[in-house]
């Protein structure tokens, strides 16, 4: 095991929550992603992804499964 690995996982959450507050991230249509079970589960051939810029002055919706959407601006 690798004596980095704790802070590697805690800075890519950090660094992917910091993406993600000015960037939507949407799968390319098309790509299916398919699992490689190894040690750990993963996408076979890797997620393309395209990062679209959001209204950083509009507050996004939150949305968790089985709840509607919240929107903050109401």
């Amino acid at each position: 095991m690798c004596i980095g690995n704790n802070f590697a996982l805690t800075e890519a959450q950090l660094m992917l929550a910091a993406i993600r507050q000015h960037y939507r991230l949407e799968l390319v249509p098309g790509h299916r992603v398919e699992l490689q079970p190894l040690v750990t589960l993963r996408p076979r051939h890797g997620m393309l992804m395209t990062a679209r810029r959001v209204d950083s002055r509009r507050p996004m919706a939150v949305h968790t499964a089985g709840t509607p959407a919240v929107d903050s601006r109401s």
